[in-house]
C-alpha cells in the first residue's frame, strides 16, 4: 500500500496554513501571544513532519520510472521545502526558547549566549521579516511541489496550474 498520499498531506496542510498565518501582518495579529504560538507549533511540526514524508516518497519513487524526470524535479523540490523549513522551524524553536526566562535562566553560564542568539534571531529574522520571505519562499516551493506530486499521481493534464508546470520544468 502506498502511504506517501497519507504521510505528506499532514506537514503539507501544516505549512500551508502556517505560511498564510505568516504573512497576515494584521496588527492585531502580531500583538497575539496565541498567534504567535500556533505558528510556532505549525512551523515546528510541520518542518519535523517533513521528514517522514520524504522517506515515504523515496521509497514508492521506483514505481514511477516512467515518469522519472518529473519524480527527479518532485523530489529536488522536497529537499529545498525540507531545507527552507528546516530554517523556518529552527528559527522559531529559538524564538520559543529566548521566550522562555526559566528554561535560559537554568542553563547557566550558556544562558548569556543562547540570549544573545536568541535576541541575534529576533532582531535579524523577525523584526526585518525575513521569515515573511522565508514563509513566502516555502509556500511557492509547496505549491510546485503539489503540482509535482498531482502530475505523478494523477498526470499533466489534470488542471490548467499542473499543465503550466509541466510545460514550464519539461517542455510541452
Amino acid at each position: 500500500m502506498n502511504f506517501h498520499p497519507l504521510i505528506v498531506h499532514f506537514p503539507v496542510a501544516l505549512l500551508t496554513v502556517y505560511c498564510i498565518l505568516e504573512v497576515l501582518r494584521f496588527r492585531k495579529f502580531l500583538e497575539s501571544q496565541i498567534f504567535f504560538w500556533v505558528k510556532a507549533a505549525f512551523a515546528i511540526l510541520g518542518s519535523l513532519s517533513l521528514l517522514p514524508a520524504y522517506a515515504s516518497g523515496e521509497i514508492i519513487a521506483r514505481q514511477f520510472e516512467d515518469l522519472n524526470r518529473v519524480v527527479e524535479v518532485h523530489s529536488a523540490f522536497a529537499k529545498l521545502a525540507i531545507v527552507n523549513f528546516a530554517f523556518v522551524g529552527f528559527f522559531y524553536l529559538v524564538e520559543v526558547v529566548g521566550k522562555n526566562n526559566t528554561f535560559v535562566n537554568r542553563l547557566g553560564a550558556l544562558s548569556s549566549l543562547v540570549s544573545k542568539v536568541t535576541g541575534i534571531v529576533d532582531n535579524v529574522i523577525f523584526r526585518k521579516h525575513l521569515i515573511v520571505v522565508l514563509a513566502l519562499l516555502g509556500l511557492l516551493i509547496m505549491l510546485l511541489l503539489g503540482a509535482l506530486g498531482g502530475i505523478i499521481a494523477h498526470g499533466q493534464d489534470i488542471d490548467p496550474i499542473t499543465s503550466l508546470v509541466y510545460k514550464i520544468f519539461f517542455g510541452s
